[in-house]
């Protein structure tokens, strides 16, 4: 019965021990692509000219806030400023209208800190836009807006929706 058990103990560790045989082995490619496209979006702080604006402007209100820009690595952009809810007495981007109690009051973007190149909407008749190039990261536009002296608004709030236009 010794005899028994310790062949059976053998023949246990020989099958566990044996390596397995295989058949052939054959290689191949496995090919990984993808197209990627180009993409920008545009997002637009909100521009407040404060709530405490005498009446009248006895000298200009000059205020500045953001655009921001998110292109694809590489690629060109232009941000154009639409006109708002009134044309621009320029018909082109200079002195656009915030709405209030009983008028407007004229007030304008520009794409430069000295206020000298009015913001277009980039059409080719008002080609006044901020332009760079994508670097896959938010960048950050600056928008410089002024309210021009010599105005008397009746007193309460005015406002303005302008659209902010990413092309590529």
């Amino acid at each position: 019965m010794k005899n028994l058990n310790i062949s059976l103990a053998f023949l246990g560790l020989f099958a566990v021990s044996t390596p397995t045989l295989a058949a052939g082995t054959s290689t191949g490619a496995l090919t990984v692509g993808a197209t990627f496209t180009t993409q920008c979006t545009v997002s637009a702080a909100n521009l407040s000219f404060g709530t405490t604006i005498p009446s009248p402007v006895n000298s200009n209100v000059d205020v500045q806030s953001n655009v921001t820009a998110i292109c694809s690595l590489g690629t060109p952009y232009k941000i154009g400023m639409g006109m708002g809810s009134f044309t621009p007495t320029d018909g082109c981007g200079g002195e656009r209208r915030m709405i209030g109690p009983g008028g407007t009051v004229r007030y304008s973007l520009y794409t430069d800190a000295n206020r000298g190149n009015s913001w277009g909407n980039g059409d080719p008749a008002c080609p006044n836009v901020a332009s760079d190039t994508g670097s896959g990261l938010a960048q950050t536009i600056p928008v410089f807006a002024r309210i021009p002296t010599g105005q008397t608004p009746a007193p309460g709030n005015f406002t303005d929706t302008v659209q902010v236009t990413i092309s590529w």
